[in-house]
């Protein structure tokens, strides 16, 4: 109906605005005090980057807030130098690949969780990493096909991204298609 758009801008509005919760878990797993947290987050609250990509929906600041997940979940186990539990890894992959899905640009903290976990080798077990690749691999595979079989040129968003690729469309990303729903 005539609300979608509405609809739209609430939820999205609503998942731009987790980076809070992904702050919170990341600074109080790094042993930041509740108070100093609060106080991070109330001074990020009003930084215009925040404030505007909140209301701004694009599915940067999601992304962000999934990355910081990752790092939240590793960092603990990274400082107190023991390995990931299975619980972990399992919720640290689909963070990440939620990451990738919300942004493509996500793809540039891998460098950082590849650093970690080389510099602390015991952190993931063979048997952990097989079991990331797979969560990892599962999810993009299919969102790929997708793009590339069924929504071509689906991959605009990546190229733009990654590769600095510039839209042939004149007027858009995609041509104007009829909704199918």
């Amino acid at each position: 109906g005539g609300k979608t758009g509405l609809q739209y801008q609430v939820l999205g509005t609503m998942l731009q605005c987790l980076w809070a919760c992904g702050v919170w878990s990341f600074l109080r797993a790094l042993g930041a005090s509740r108070l100093r947290t609060a106080q991070a987050i109330g001074l990020l609250a009003f930084s215009s980057l925040l404030f505007y990509n909140s209301v701004y929906v694009w599915p940067t600041l999601l992304a962000a807030t999934f990355m910081l997940f990752v790092f939240a979940i590793i960092g603990p186990a990274a400082i107190q130098r023991r390995a990931l539990t299975q619980l972990e890894v399992v919720l640290g992959a689909s963070c990440f690949v939620l990451a990738l899905l919300a942004h493509p640009g996500s793809v540039f903290s891998a460098p950082a969780i590849a650093a970690i976990l080389m510099l602390r080798r015991n952190l993931l077990t063979v048997k952990h990493a097989v079991l990331a690749m797979l969560i990892i691999v599962g999810a993009i595979v299919p969102w790929t096909l997708y793009q590339k079989l069924y929504d071509p040129p689906g991959d605009r968003l990546l190229k733009m991204h990654l590769a600095g690729a510039i839209p042939r469309e004149s007027g858009g990303i995609a041509p104007d298609r009829k909704s199918v729903v």
